[in-house]
């Protein structure tokens, strides 16, 4: 594709999000679209735009009503099987799930889309009253795939204990519908389990985690749901 290819490419990423064999969109359409962005164009450069991708292997299919993105249609057990996790994540709220059904049709397509929203709506479950929980596990899963510490603020058993803790992390574990973070305590040795959506103020630091070898009995192997067993005990 030229260099000059903007156009095709918005292009192109206005027939993937809002497209398929039923949703399609006119040249006229495609016009309006990218005016929307700025971006000027005459219907000559749709059609050269449209030529372009397909030359470079887009499945993208002409009928006497519109364009349109070719994509396989989901499987509509997997499609209800995801919409059906998402609603039922009590450490999402209600904007977080919506947003995460727009994005899961997205991935279809149009109609896709339209059947994920309508499937989540009809699942009935609790959810969290705003992001937090969401932005806690998020922070938590980042720091344990880069191999970072972890700082977080969290009350501690003692009476009025309250204290601003840095930790090795290693896994996240669901268990009775609570998330639990599996980590370290900097300085200390062994193993500790914390409830993640009580911290706040969690944050990955640049100081690499410690392996987990050099503060626990684990060697050459972890076992995430056997270190939550041992700390419940």
């Amino acid at each position: 594709m030229p260099p000059n290819s903007s156009k095709a490419l918005f292009v192109l990423d206005i027939l993937r999000r809002e497209t398929d064999a039923e949703h399609r969109l006119s040249a006229p359409a495609l016009l309006k679209r990218l005016e929307e962005h700025g971006i000027l164009a005459e219907r000559r450069s749709i059609y050269r735009a449209v030529d372009a991708l397909r030359a470079h292997g887009e499945r993208i299919e002409k009928t006497p009503t519109g364009y349109y993105y070719a994509r396989e249609a989901p499987d509509k057990n997997d499609l209800y099987a995801l919409t059906a996790a998402v609603q039922a994540a009590s450490f999402l709220s209600d904007a977080r799930k919506q947003a995460l059904f727009r994005a899961l049709g997205a991935l279809w397509g149009a109609r896709a889309a339209e059947e994920t929203i309508s499937c989540g709506a009809a699942i009935v479950a609790a959810s969290a009253r705003n992001d937090a929980p969401f932005m806690a596990m998020l922070t938590a899963s980042q720091a344990i795939a880069a191999g970072k510490q972890l700082t977080f603020s969290a009350s501690l058993p003692e009476p009025g204990g309250y204290a601003r803790l840095r930790v090795n992390p290693y896994a996240l574990f669901f268990k009775e519908g609570a998330c639990w973070l599996v980590c370290n305590v900097e300085g200390e040795y062994g193993l500790s389990r914390f409830p993640l959506f009580p911290l706040s103020g969690a944050r990955v630091e640049r100081q690499p985690r410690r392996h987990i070898s050099e503060v626990s009995s684990y060697k050459a192997r972890f076992d995430a749901e056997e270190a939550m067993q041992d700390l419940a005990r």
